[in-house]
């Protein structure tokens, strides 16, 4: 055991952890031709086809739905341009799509590595989290990417306004949400008393934002606005979320639910952001850690208050919080543990026992962005390639275990509320120690 345990010390830390690097590329190279998530993909290939038909300025205006900022489109569509440009072969087209994920998931791990130490790099790379996001096609790792930068620049005596602001404007540009950070650095700015930084700073991310934004907004403003901000103000609770656990006890039956349910949590967040910004005021200094660990705090806030919480977005705070969890403080050893333990549970236990249970009865999923039902079994069917086990695997239990899954077909509901409550738990139990006992 001894000699297996010192030939796997080796792989790990061949070259300051290159060798394993390279393993792991194999492997998400390997898989990423067999799957993505067909219901998100199937409106991003109609983003393609509106460029080739009208042009990349007038996706918002005939695209049904683009729910994300420019950034994410031009992610998307100008790999995907090139793909279909050069093949037909859809395993290729996905390989090419998803080279940005790929190269945003390296390039955290190389800067955890080179800043932050290897045993850093290794929780990156232990979590599931990332994978998942590069298997369903998310873009939640570039946003994570541009996070760390931001907070590393942001963390040096120089706090570069101009770095700052470009990287925190990408971030927001991948992801609306996250606007709320950009105000820590003017916070900061303005309490140093570096008012030419100040300055800076706002006049770049505005500069950032309106060059990649003002083009798509011109030539359709009420598209625009809608596509991206209103129609996130109409959805329904869904996914992780704690507003979606009355839908998940309500057993998907969405028509029992109030309408005022997709602006409850909102008044809930304005407090709890007047809250965070107050207690930021407050401190008087701002080193590295407070600004690893505010901007984490502000992150696992928003998931926990918001309507939409989806698994992908914990991506965000990932990298920040492989640095946090690798301190020396002996309060946060449960947070290592958790910090993997629960990615792999809800990244895979959760859709086993809801989406996967649901195809091997023939059963239906609720989309809850379209409020529509699905058939679970044509969902995996396009997000899946055929040539892969996941298909012989259904059959399998389809003939020998029917009756289980059937049983957990029918408390799909329940497993929803457990896996949503076990989630939140984490997000809040990791906050409150962060927040108490860190630095």
């Amino acid at each position: 055991m001894s000699e297996i345990a010192e030939k796997i010390r080796k792989v790990l830390t061949y070259q300051n952890g290159l060798l394993l690097l390279l393993l792991i590329n194999i492997l998400l190279l390997s898989t990423a031709i067999f799957s993505w998530n067909y219901y998100d993909v199937r409106y991003f290939l109609e983003w393609a086809d509106v460029v080739r038909d009208h042009g990349i300025l007038f996706v918002y205006k005939y695209a049904r739905k683009v729910a994300y900022p420019p950034i994410a489109v031009l992610t998307f569509v100008l790999p995907h341009l090139l793909a279909t440009s050069i093949t037909t072969s859809l395993p290729i087209i996905r390989l090419i799509d998803k080279l940005p994920l790929i190269i945003a998931f390296n390039l955290i791990f190389i800067f955890l590595r080179n800043k932050h130490g290897l045993k850093t790099a290794y929780y990156w790379l232990a979590n599931a989290v990332p994978y998942l996001v590069i298997l369903v096609y998310q873009f939640d790792l570039l946003p994570a990417l541009f996070i760390l930068l931001a907070a590393y620049e942001l963390a040096k005596p120089s706090r570069n306004p101009v770095k700052v602001a470009v990287y925190l404007a990408l971030a927001i540009l991948y992801k609306q949400i996250l606007i709320f950070l950009a105000l820590i650095p003017l916070i900061i700015y303005y309490k140093e008393k570096r008012f030419t930084d100040l300055k800076k700073y706002v006049v770049t991310g505005i500069a950032v934002a309106s060059i990649v934004i003002l083009p798509f907004f011109v030539v359709d403003p009420y598209a625009f606005i809608y596509k991206v901000l209103i129609y996130h103000s109409q959805r329904y609770p869904q996914e992780l979320s704690l507003w979606a656990i009355p839908l998940y006890l309500y057993n998907y039956d969405y028509t029992r639910l109030p309408s005022w349910i997709t602006v409850t949590w909102l008044p809930i967040y304005v407090v709890a952001l007047v809250f965070y910004f107050v207690k930021i005021i407050k401190i008087d200094r701002f080193d590295e850690s407070i600004i690893y660990k505010y901007f984490v705090i502000y992150i696992l806030m928003t998931l926990i208050v918001n309507k939409v919480n989806n698994l992908g977005y914990l991506t965000w705070a990932l990298p920040l919080l492989a640095i946090i969890i690798n301190s020396k403080n002996s309060m946060l050893d449960g947070s290592r543990f958790l910090y993997i333990a629960i990615s792999w549970i809800e990244g895979i236990l959760y859709p086993f026992v809801t989406l996967f249970a649901a195809a091997v009865v023939y059963g239906s999923v609720l989309i809850i962005e379209d409020l529509s039902y699905y058939s679970a079994l044509w969902a995996i069917e396009r997000s899946i390639d055929r040539t892969t086990f996941v298909f012989s695997f259904i059959d399998y239990m389809r003939v020998y275990f029917y009756n289980f899954f059937e049983a957990l077909y029918r408390g799909m509901g329940i497993s929803a509320t457990i896996f949503t409550l076990l989630y939140n738990w984490y997000l809040a139990y990791t906050l409150y120690k962060i927040y108490k006992y860190y630095p």
